[in-house]
């Protein structure tokens, strides 16, 4: 059913679609393409849309209050800088749950992270300073 075309915007066929709860819906092939490239930059680089942060870890690795100082060759003391051992947990406008490392989440969502970090006060632990 539907009109078949070569531009996908205006190709109107019949799909059916399962979702990742399960559930089946009939599509037109338009929207799915629309959503697809709503999905995607100029350069193809997919992306999702954040819904809420809902946890993080630290590993061993993560830098600590204690350990957060480097001195250098001159003798000046400096923050280490690195996001290495943090992970926040993700629920992404989708449904869909991941965990995300720290650093990638700065880059794409960096108010969202800091108000996360403040509401759990973790906002003081090096990584997100």
């Amino acid at each position: 059913m539907g009109v078949v075309t070569l531009n996908p915007l205006t190709n109107t066929s019949l799909y059916e679609v399962e979702f990742s709860d399960g559930h089946v819906e009939e599509l037109q092939y338009n929207i799915i393409a629309e959503n697809i490239m709503s999905q995607v930059d100029s350069e193809g680089h997919h992306y999702q849309l954040l819904a809420e942060i809902s946890n993080h870890q630290s590993t061993h690795l993560a830098i600590t209050k204690k350990n957060r100082f480097i001195r250098s060759k001159s003798g000046n003391i400096h923050p280490k800088k690195t996001t290495i051992g943090w992970s926040i947990e993700v629920e992404w406008k989708d449904g869909s749950v991941s965990w995300v490392p720290s650093k990638d989440l700065k880059a794409s969502n960096p108010i969202e992270l800091t108000e996360y970090a403040v509401a759990n006060n973790i906002e003081k632990e090096p990584d997100f300073k």
